[in-house]
């Protein structure tokens, strides 16, 4: 019988391959695997990516306890740790810019927020102070829209949202000057068209002047793993 022709032998293998490929777990829907706290995913889920590129690392070199406005926070390795306080509110030393996203890598146990700020355009005008609520086992959420907060069933920014404890997650809030888009493990959860003034802050979580960016938990530890920022300000300087 005659041998089979080199191009032929090939084309074989790829098709071979492509079928394992298929079939591999790494093909499979979107399922979240438990992980050891503080190792990374191979591929962390919900990491676009451009993110990294002018990305500035904000737990770097980080004083906890100097950053802390309530509860106890501490260094675990390479993590922020929080305490078991309702809230606990770490402040990070930065102001946003006009348009940016904030992404973090983090364990949660029960609640996490992401403390956000949107500058105002207009001279004089006042920016928004706003958070990013996330729930083990419940919503998630943008709290409060005029005055509705994030559990009222009733607000168009709650979504039935599951966060596993124990898990490591990814969540990245995009703020621009036309509206919001939050994502979590990289599916996008909420999108809103807002000049901001319809967000609001409870006051439990309330810190400082309320212009920079924050990390919040409620009642039980969560491991922050990373937080980073990126500038998305169309034109600098505005």
């Amino acid at each position: 019988m005659a041998a089979a022709p080199a191009g032929l032998l090939v084309l074989c293998a790829a098709i071979v391959l492509g079928i394992n490929t298929l079939r591999s777990p790494n093909g499979a829907g979107r399922e979240t695997t438990p992980l050891a706290i503080g190792a990374p995913p191979a591929s962390p889920p919900g990491s676009e990516s451009d993110l990294s590129k002018g990305a500035v690392d904000l737990l770097v070199n980080l004083d906890a306890a100097a950053a802390s406005v309530k509860g106890s926070w501490t260094r675990q390795g390479a993590d922020l740790v929080s305490d078991s306080s309702g809230p606990a509110i770490l402040e990070l030393p930065v102001r946003p810019p006009r348009e940016y996203d904030f992404r973090i890598e983090f364990t949660p146990q029960d609640c996490v927020e992401q403390l956000l700020f949107a500058p105002s355009g207009a001279a004089g005008a006042r920016g928004v102070a706003f958070n990013w609520c996330m729930g083990v086992g419940e919503v998630c959420g943008f709290e409060s829209l005029n005055g509705a907060h994030v559990f009222d069933p009733s607000s168009p920014l709650t979504r039935h949202w599951v966060l596993r404890p124990g898990v490591r997650h990814v969540s990245v809030v995009q703020v621009r000057k036309d509206g919001i888009r939050a994502t979590v493990d990289g599916e996008l959860v909420i999108e809103w068209k807002t000049d901001y003034h319809d967000l609001g802050r409870l006051e439990e979580w309330s810190m400082g002047g309320n212009d920079r960016l924050g990390l919040g938990t409620w009642n039980k530890p969560t491991h922050f793993h990373k937080a980073e920022l990126v500038d998305r300000t169309a034109t600098k300087g505005q």
